[in-house]
């Protein structure tokens, strides 16, 4: 998919798992990057980057998926609505990818 200009802000919903345990975790998604800005406005990249850090407590946690919500506003980013964009859920461990 090609985005000429990414404006708005990235919410990212990313799943994860216990390794040895089967329990909701508060691993949570930080530090959120479109082509190396937190604040990303105005990407003009055919195929941004984006990436995230994981944070949170517990232990043997690790990513399985991740979903990508592309927002006109933080307020609908919040309340998950990506009115731009979304990936869907995609079965993945990474957290550095490439539209």
């Amino acid at each position: 998919m090609q985005m000429k200009k990414i404006i708005g802000v990235l919410a990212m919903v990313v799943g994860t798992t216990g390794v040895l345990h089967a329990q909701q975790s508060s691993l949570q998604p930080a530090q959120l990057s479109c082509e190396y800005q937190s604040r990303p406005l105005g990407i003009d990249m055919p195929h941004p980057r984006l990436s995230w850090m994981l944070t949170g407590m517990g232990r043997n946690l690790r990513q399985t998926a991740y979903e990508i919500i592309v927002s006109s506003s933080a307020d609908k980013a919040r309340a998950l609505q990506g009115d731009v964009w979304e990936s869907g859920k995609v079965l993945s461990g990474r957290t550095c990818i490439s539209l």
